[in-house]
């Protein structure tokens, strides 16, 4: 496969500069006019919810209270845009928050984080859960009568299962999520309406990683008679599958039977897949599209200036914690990266602070493993003061060649760095190809789209440094270890570190804040003398959203707070 021409970082920083130069872009085709509510839409009280009972840390948080501003109405097909189809429709098997921008509305979790609230972690099918004071044993006890779309009723040997699955997969199936369930010893269902966990050992992030939206609910009986969920949808959630045209639209509609009463508001949400960026951005500023989706389905900064500039009183542009952030990763194990020196020179000849100005139009922050500002992250100031992190770069490059010198490389060498298809992997490789040219290293970019890309991945025999858009689910140290530990389900690039190892383990079962973040600390410090992966920055991200979509929040990463259960429109 040939690679396919991609501009300079000189003509990067220009097209972002005029990205929205042309602001009549061609209009959406497919998308409708949003279909407008009922006329005499009826009001909806607000129905309480329980909150969960106490966790090691104390007491559970108690869900956020409605705005008390309009009535919800009930009725409407809510618009959102995506930018790509999924490559399957399994949310357990997959990685992609393209699946779980359109699956989600049709499943529910163990516990989930508060859509008013993001950061809070709730009940979902638990109405309430428990510790024991050793932090050893979690009990949830389940909502009653919760129905599955097929008309079946949900039991606690369903989310046992669901749950069991991700650390016992059957062969041939691949459990992406399997870290979080490294310290458990069994999970029981000791009768159809309480599922017991208990540790080897406790975990501080065991209840924020059964909040994610990663881990959906499966009927056990439904998918052992079809055997995955690659091609099905059937879940507890608010919305019910309705059809799938692929490359145009994902359809759902509302589940009369869902257990939370009154929810939810919408009929419907209708997902229109519009690939190209522009075309988006045009069904959106003409209101043929209410709401973006996040990622690569999100605006761009330029495009959230437009929005708040234009269309005051009519949309708003919504920052919010994405979690994403541009990455190198490295082959540990042949190849020029191998070898330390080639590891760290790479790493000390990429300019942070212009990958912000450039990747990110200035809206963004240099940044380390976990997201900057958060109280896990290693602080600005010692950041950066380290190598890779000063200014100005002189003193960076000249240590660098020197390094590939010492390695064998003293004029370089050239290299392959395979491509995610999308606008943000696209733009940061070749970011990242301009940036490895300052010591020599020629780089061809080769753009793959997600399937063929997702396969080269998984081989060290396909690269030697692999760009990716890497994505914490939830701001959490126990998040990123599935990139850098040597059984991460994320570790492409087979970096293998007993110290690494063992520091993610100490993190993961202090259960005092303080010193967890100590070791959280020097684990990432860890990381950065490995010269494991190059992180390049951490861009701010923008939701558009007409103002007629009320009680929606962004959650918090790519795949939480995606049911829709609260959402109602105004019009």
């Amino acid at each position: 496969m040939r690679p396919r021409q991609l501009f300079s970082v000189t003509s990067l920083i220009i097209v972002l500069g005029l990205v929205l130069a042309s602001c009549a872009p061609a209009a959406a085709p497919t998308p409708p006019a949003p279909p407008k509510a009922p006329t005499a839409p009826v009001a909806q009280p607000t129905p309480a919810q329980k909150a969960p009972a106490p966790t090691p840390s104390g007491a559970g948080p108690t869900p956020s209270p409605k705005p008390v501003t309009e009535q919800p109405r009930q009725g409407g097909v809510l618009i959102q845009s995506v930018h790509a189809d999924p490559p399957t429709l399994d949310p357990q098997q997959e990685t992609s928050y393209q699946v779980f921008n359109i699956v989600a509305p049709s499943y529910s979790g163990l516990l989930q984080y508060d859509p008013l609230s993001p950061e809070k972690v709730i009940g979902d099918l638990a109405e309430r859960w428990e510790a024991s004071t050793d932090g050893l044993t979690h009990t949830f006890y389940l909502n009653k009568g919760v129905k599955w779309h097929d008309g079946s009723t949900l039991t606690a040997e369903d989310i046992r299962w669901s749950l069991d699955r991700h650390y016992n997969a059957p062969r041939g199936v691949l459990m992406p999520r399997a870290e979080i369930f490294q310290d458990v010893s069994k999970i029981e269902a000791p009768d159809d309406n309480t599922v017991r966990i208990t540790m080897k050992s406790p975990k501080f992030s065991i209840i924020p990683n059964l909040a994610r939206g990663e881990l959906p609910m499966y009927s056990k009986k439904f998918v052992e008679a079809r055997g995955d969920m690659k091609k099905d949808v059937m879940g507890t959630g608010p919305f019910k599958f309705k059809s799938y045209d692929v490359g145009s639209r994902f359809e759902v509609v509302k589940f009369p039977d869902y257990f939370v009463k009154g929810r939810p508001y919408l009929n419907g949400i209708t997902f229109y897949i519009i690939k190209d960026a522009s075309t988006r951005f045009g069904a959106f500023r003409t209101g043929r599209i209410q709401l973006t989706a996040t990622g690569d389905s999100s605006l761009n900064p330029s495009e959230a200036d437009l929005v708040d500039a234009e269309m005051k009183g009519k949309a708003a542009a919504l920052k919010h914690p994405w979690l994403r952030h541009g990455q190198l990763l490295f082959n540990h194990v042949k190849g020029p990266t191998k070898d330390l020196r080639v590891r760290r020179a790479v790493s000390m000849a990429v300019d942070r602070q212009l990958a912000v100005k450039v990747l990110a139009q200035g809206r963004g922050s240099v940044g380390a493993s976990m997201m900057p500002g958060s109280e896990w992250a290693i602080p600005e100031d010692e950041l950066l003061k380290m190598p890779g992190y000063r200014q100005p770069k002189d003193a960076d490059i000249a240590e660098a060649k020197k390094l590939l010198a010492e390695a064998g490389y003293p004029d370089g060498f050239e290299t392959t760095l395979p491509v995610r298809q999308g606008r943000s992997y696209e733009n940061d490789a070749v970011f990242m190809k301009d940036q490895l040219a300052r010591i020599s290293i020629k780089a061809n970019l080769l753009v793959q789209d997600y399937a063929v890309w997702s396969k080269t991945r998984t081989s060290t025999d396909s690269f030697d440094m692999l760009p990716i858009g890497s994505a914490l689910r939830y701001p959490d140290p126990d998040d990123f270890t599935r990139y850098y530990h040597s059984k991460g389900s994320f570790n492409f690039g087979k970096l293998n570190s007993p110290e690494v190892d063992e520091l993610f383990s100490k993190q993961a079962r202090t259960m005092d804040r303080a010193e967890r973040k100590k070791v959280a600390l020097e684990l990432q410090r860890k990381l950065l003398d490995l010269a494991a992966a190059v992180t390049l920055c951490w861009p701010d991200a923008y939701m558009g959203v007409w103002l007629e979509v009320k009680s929606f929040k962004p959650g918090i990463g790519l795949s939480n707070n995606g049911k829709f259960q609260d959402v109602w429109l105004a019009k």
